[in-house]
């Protein structure tokens, strides 16, 4: 099955006539045109209104396009090859009754009455190079919510909850600023959207330069049970516009290290505004999770070979496509790699691992310029083994044992911790062992880690750990 999911590339043949056969040669660009008609698609796009006992539309119906952390759904609704490393430039039309706004990916350019003044026009263009995949827009009955502090930042709401969503999107220019600084680069869109919508398949969906997000996440002033986490989905949206939506991985199986780069870089924004409890806490389930799914299932490998059969015996799926892939698989991947991201990061060191980071940006910045050079835009994209022959160039470290251990394998380390306090020699004694055989899929781990010991104040201690 993934042999031939692989050799797919689409479902859609067109023959080329005999007559462009000489402007091939001549390597020069072939536009072609394609009208498609969609009707009732079951994927793809959420439609939600209801109707009065008089057959009246309701006013705060609306539709917007959706996918899940796994599967693109663009090609549900628009024939394209929705790969992540496919990229292209966009020019978006959508027409609408004249009581509708809609909101796409891209620069609002221009917006036109129909000669009748019953719909109108909005023209969109995105002049970045995106991959289809990253292509979203949403149609409704929303009101128009700009940041004061920071006119690129728009957010859109429903009926009777404009107040709700003012309250709760006021603090996301604090977001942009903290990424900004911590990345060195300039949010790459001209402008950043937030829809809010019923309904919703997944509380966060990015696309490029938008964002389309539940209204469940939505608080009132007087609450203060979800301000935290609300907060910290707003900032998971604005982090994977840098990577996954900016930053593109080069195939299915590099898709772990846009989402691992968007949630280590959210960490540290939980780390910044709620502090380093909080931020552990944090961590902390994602550790759990991992661990448990392991324990129970199986090993996750973040970065499986295309050639590699052992991680498919050992599922009852396979993990090395998007559509054999299981949703809960994938999600526990994107944990897991936001925890190797971590481990990465405390390894290299924090200044040499964000000037990776930024190497990747400014790469991607600088040929993201190059408009009518389509072929560079594959430095856009970043795959597992490109990230860390980068990793190499700039910082001069190889960490072979690490991408053996981590990412081209799977299973966990198993601690089994004792400690003591002696009050004759009056310090902390501490036994750390490794078990491989309590677990099937807990692994020796080989390598130094920090204890933090905590008494009237606390400190660190590098702790290294041996085979034995």
């Amino acid at each position: 099955m993934y042999d031939v999911l692989e050799d797919s590339e689409g479902e859609l043949l067109i023959n080329v006539p005999e007559s462009c056969y000489d402007n091939m040669d001549e390597q020069m660009v072939v536009k072609v045109g394609i009208d498609v008609r969609v009707i009732k698609p079951k994927q793809g796009i959420q439609f939600v209104g209801y109707f009065s006992r008089d057959g009246i539309l309701e006013k705060g119906a609306h539709m917007y396009t959706f996918r899940s952390n796994v599967l693109s759904s663009t090609r549900q609704w628009l024939p394209s090859l929705d790969a992540p490393d496919q990229l292209c430039l966009w020019r978006i039309e959508i027409t609408v009754d004249a009581a509708f706004i809609a909101i796409a990916s891209g620069e609002l350019i221009d917006t036109v009455y129909t000669e009748d003044m019953h719909s109108k026009v909005y023209h969109y263009q995105l002049l970045l190079p995106t991959s289809a995949v990253n292509v979203g827009f949403a149609v409704g009955h929303f009101t128009p919510i700009v940041q004061p502090d920071m006119s690129e930042i728009t957010s859109f709401a429903l009926p009777s909850l404009m107040a709700l969503v003012k309250h709760t999107a006021s603090t996301v220019d604090r977001v942009f600023e903290f990424f900004e600084e911590l990345l060195s680069c300039r949010f790459p869109y001209s402008s950043y959207k937030q829809v809010f919508v019923d309904q919703a398949a997944e509380t966060v969906i990015s696309f490029s330069g938008m964002a389309i997000l539940s209204v469940n996440i939505l608080y009132h002033k007087k609450i203060l049970d979800t301000v935290q986490e609300t907060r910290q989905l707003l900032a998971l949206a604005v982090a994977q516009q840098f990577f996954g939506c900016f930053v593109n991985a080069a195939h299915w199986l590099d898709t772990w290290l846009m989402r691992s780069l968007a949630s280590f870089i959210t960490g540290l924004f939980i780390e910044r505004y709620f502090g380093t409890s909080e931020y552990l806490f944090r961590i902390r389930k994602v550790l759990n999770s991992v661990c448990d799914y392991e324990s129970r299932w199986g090993q996750v490998v973040l970065r499986p070979l295309k050639s590699d059969c052992k991680v498919k015996q050992e599922l009852h799926f396979d993990a090395r496509n998007s559509f054999t892939c299981s949703p809960l698989y994938a999600e526990i991947l994107f944990k897991k790699g936001h925890f190797v991201v971590r481990m990465l990061a405390k390894r290299l060191g924090k200044e040499p691992f964000f000037q990776v980071v930024q190497k990747i940006l400014s790469v991607s910045m600088q040929f993201s310029q190059q408009q009518k050079e389509p072929i560079n835009w594959q430095h856009m994209t970043v795959s597992t083994e490109s990230f860390f022959r980068t990793v190499s160039n700039v910082t001069g470290q190889e960490l072979p044992t690490f991408l053996e251990q981590w990412i081209y394998g799977g299973g966990h380390a198993n601690f089994q911790i004792q400690y003591a306090f002696n009050r004759k020699r009056n310090m902390i004694e501490l036994e750390n062992k490794t078990r491989s055989d309590s677990e099937q899929w807990s692994t020796k781990l080989c390598g130094s880690s920090d204890c933090s010991c905590s008494r009237i104040g606390w400190f660190v201690h590098a702790h290294h750990t041996n085979r034995q």
